[in-house]
């Protein structure tokens, strides 16, 4: 993918949105991103902006200086948070037995 527009498209298509939806997220009238992904209108940086914050994309990526950039989408993110609290709270809960068999040992079965 060598121009924006293809990696607007490319973005599209992982978030699977339409045209009108995409430009209606980013605050554009639909002939604008049509511009841009036909590649008649450059972004503006204040745009670039807009979609590298709400669609978790570098902006290198989108203005195509750096390829093949894996990125997470927000809710990507917010699935890989709460797998990580489960485990996270499992370690605890698992820590905290651990230490209770500890204290139970060290103080000769008296702590229960």
């Amino acid at each position: 993918m060598d121009t924006v527009g293809e990696r607007l498209r490319a973005l599209m298509e992982y978030e699977k949105l339409k045209q009108v939806a995409m430009a209606r997220i980013i605050g554009v009238v639909s002939w604008t991103m049509n511009a841009w992904m036909e590649n008649k209108s450059l972004i503006s940086s204040h745009h670039g902006r807009i979609i590298a914050e709400k669609f978790q994309v570098p902006l290198d990526w989108l203005y195509g200086t750096i390829d093949n950039v894996e990125y997470m989408t927000v809710k990507d993110a917010k699935n890989l948070y709460e797998a990580m609290n489960k485990t996270t709270e499992g370690f605890k809960k698992r820590r905290i037995r651990e230490l209770h068999r500890e204290l139970k040992e060290l103080t000769n079965g008296e702590y229960k």
